[in-house]
């Protein structure tokens, strides 16, 4: 999981979820556009989606 944005622009999140191996478990992973938010705000929202 992950969150980044650009200063002044927008933000994002997503990740994906592997193995101990570094296998991807599940297929696909997953992605959302925040919008303009802070980078702290984008990785919360990060470890959000991921728990979902």
């Amino acid at each position: 999981m992950d969150g980044a944005y650009k200063e002044e622009s927008v933000a994002g999140c997503g990740g994906v979820i592997r193995d101990n191996n570094g296998v991807t478990v599940l297929k696909g992973g997953f992605g959302k556009n925040l919008g303009i938010c802070s980078a702290y705000v984008a990785e919360l929202w990060g470890v959000l989606e991921g728990l979902r």
